[in-house]
């Protein structure tokens, strides 16, 4: 394991960590926004 004793590959797994739970936190954030008001129908009925 000679090859990953450059500190880049522990910084970028690092970044690549952070950047992934911030990413699914925004997407939790976004899901979790109300929906918009509702529209006013026709008065149809299905």
């Amino acid at each position: 394991m000679n090859d990953f004793v450059n500190q880049f590959w522990n910084w970028y797994v690092i970044l690549l960590v952070l950047v992934s739970i911030i990413a699914c936190g925004v997407l939790l954030w976004t899901q979790s926004l109300p929906p918009p008001a509702k529209l006013d129908t026709t008065g149809h009925v299905w």
